[in-house]
């Protein structure tokens, strides 16, 4: 945009005797002329004009002219915003160590304007900018010390998390190991069958064991136990226990199914007979298991959906 002239005739005279050097090519007139139609100086300003003035002398390798080029691509001022071109201008311009440039380039790299945000970069600039005499680059400095502080705080926690996250997956994958490893070398059906099975160091009255008789089915293994004594408070029992154990699977679960049957009822004071919970015959419970073979020597299963017990092979 162009504003009205208010006249100056020492100004006057020297946009006069620059501007023919303007056009025949020299430089530093070119850039002369720039900055006078920018600041509107002997003529009326004219930011366009400006920067076609810098741009010209900025070919020619004129670094205050590259500097001004740059700075106008970067805040589209008589042309339109290009940072890639403010880059291409202000490196230029900072290369041929007019270190005023420096900081813009400085204010691109913090900012991320057409580059990455590099704080690393945008401090050296800043402190080249500085070394020159330009002071506002001394706030930058501190600004940008802080955001390298908490980018490299950020840094360390995400580095500590990922740590935390592969020694975790490490050991859930040495476990898996151990796991795998500890797995049975025996089908499910075979090692049910080899049985020796005890529950708390006694033989399993539903697993093949000691006092247990069990046939293989094809797709189960129906057991009988022997006849097993038991105190249940207000009398002795005699009974036994019939199962069936059944979706037997390769990889080593299966499912029990089992009642019991009393064959004696000895209650211990005939006042409290009535009191008895069983009687002789089949029981109404029934009761399921349902079993994982975590090795040749355990299985673990939950009884009835609710209770946790293990057995283990001698």
């Amino acid at each position: 945009m162009a504003y009205a002239y208010k006249g100056d005739y020492v100004w006057e005279e020297k946009y006069k005797e620059l501007l023919p050097l303007a056009v025949s090519g020299n430089a530093e007139a070119q850039y002369d002329v720039g900055e006078m139609l920018e600041r509107g100086r002997g003529v009326n300003k004219d930011t366009a004009q400006a920067f076609q003035w810098y741009l010209k002398s900025a070919e020619q390798g004129n670094p205050k002219a590259a500097y001004r080029a740059g700075l106008a691509y970067l805040k589209g001022n008589g042309v339109d915003k290009n940072e890639e071109s403010a880059l291409k201008w202000l490196q230029m311009s900072a290369d041929r160590g007019y270190e005023r440039a420096n900081y813009y380039l400085g204010v691109m790299h913090e900012k991320g304007d057409g580059v990455p945000v590099n704080y690393t970069r945008a401090l050296s600039h800043y402190k080249k900018a500085l070394s020159a005499g330009y002071a506002p680059a001394n706030e930058r400095i501190v600004e940008v010390k802080k955001a390298i502080e908490e980018e490299e705080r950020v840094r360390q926690a995400r580095a500590e998390a990922a740590a935390r996250r592969q020694l975790a997956q490490r050991k859930r994958d040495e476990a898996q190991a151990q796991k795998v490893s500890s797995k049975p070398s025996f089908t499910t059906k075979e090692l049910l069958l080899k049985g020796g099975w005890n529950k708390r160091n006694k033989p399993a009255e539903y697993l093949p064991s000691k006092i247990s008789d069990c046939d293989d089915k094809g797709s189960s293994i129906e057991c009988m136990s022997k006849e097993v004594k038991r105190n249940i408070g207000t009398a002795d029992i005699v009974y036994q226990t019939k199962a069936i154990i059944y979706s037997i699977s390769d990889d080593g679960s299966f499912k029990v199914s089992y009642r019991n049957k009393v064959n004696e009822v000895k209650v211990k004071d005939p006042a409290l007979a009535e009191k008895v919970p069983v009687k002789e015959g089949w029981q109404d419970a029934e009761h399921s298991l349902e079993c994982e073979v975590d090795s040749d020597e355990l299985v673990s299963c939950t009884k009835d959906k609710v209770r946790k017990v293990s057995f283990t092979r001698k």
